[in-house]
């Protein structure tokens, strides 16, 4: 979508141009014109946003705790990158772990793994059933 702003507008509201233009890197609806106009906080969530939980495509990332699990996962990196770099060993030395900061595991969106369909003509509410099982995790390190 694009929006320009009549020169008059922009004249006699210059924070309209500005709002709109940090704006265009925030979430906002499809329903929601009016508020690429108007000071968005940036951290926004769907439901400040209007947005049902089978739309949301945000992500929610959970601190790991389990010290295993972040050694494990730390060191399955580290040997993935060693994987990719084998064929050119020769020009570059195994990675080693030398210490983890953080680690962070995805956590998905119940209403995106429990949507089953639209119960409505235009998508809005949505049926749910039972939640789909993900078969991986993503984390980042």
């Amino acid at each position: 979508m694009a929006i320009r702003l009549p020169d008059r507008m922009r004249r006699l509201q210059p924070y309209a141009q500005t709002n709109l233009e940090q704006n265009a890197a925030v979430l906002t609806t499809p329903h929601d014109v009016y508020a690429t106009i108007v000071d968005i906080p940036k951290n926004r969530s769907c439901s400040e946003a209007g947005i049902q939980p089978h739309w949301c495509a945000c992500v929610n990332w959970k601190n790991v705790t389990d010290s295993t699990m972040i050694q494990r996962t730390a060191e399955a990196f580290v040997n993935y990158i060693n994987q990719l770099t084998e064929p050119q060993r020769s020009l570059c030395v195994p990675r080693t772990l030398k210490e983890v900061k953080w680690v962070m595991v995805q956590a998905p969106n119940k209403g995106v793994l429990s949507f089953v369909a639209a119960k409505d003509r235009d998508g809005y509410m949505g049926k749910f059933g039972k939640a789909i099982k993900i078969p991986k995790q993503t984390y980042q390190i």
